[in-house]
C-alpha cells in the first residue's frame, strides 16, 4: 500500500508531499466506517478532493487523532493534517491521494 498525499494547485504544482505509512493507510480505512470522506480513499488509485472536501476531511482526522493507539500513527496523521492545512489555505488547492 505505497500511499503518497500531496498538496497541489489548480495547475497540478505539488505544493508539498508526504509519504503515508501502511500502517496509517490501514488504520484510517478501519476506522472510517461506512460515513465521512475517509472510506472514500482509493488504496489502489489516485482520489481528489476540494478544498470544500478537505475542510471536511481535515475535522474527521483531527476527531479521530485521540483514537490512535500508536505514536506511529499518531505523528503520521498529524503530517496528513498539516498538509490537509497548507491545501486549504489558499483557493484552488486539492489533497490528492496517490494509491499503488
Amino acid at each position: 500500500m505505497a500511499m503518497k498525499a500531496r498538496a497541489i494547485d489548480a495547475r497540478f504544482n505539488v505544493l508539498e508531499e508526504v509519504a503515508l505509512p501502511d500502517e496509517l493507510v490501514s488504520w484510517l480505512l478501519d476506522e472510517a466506517g461506512s460515513s465521512g470522506l475517509v472510506r472514500h480513499i482509493d488504496e489502489y488509485g489516485d482520489t481528489y478532493f476540494n478544498s470544500l472536501q478537505v475542510r471536511d476531511f481535515l475535522a474527521e482526522i483531527e476527531a479521530m487523532h485521540p483514537l490512535v493507539p500508536d505514536p506511529v500513527i499518531a505523528n503520521s496523521l498529524s503530517e496528513l493534517s498539516r498538509l490537509a492545512r497548507l491545501a486549504i489555505e489558499r483557493p484552488h488547492r486539492f489533497l490528492v491521494f496517490e494509491g499503488d
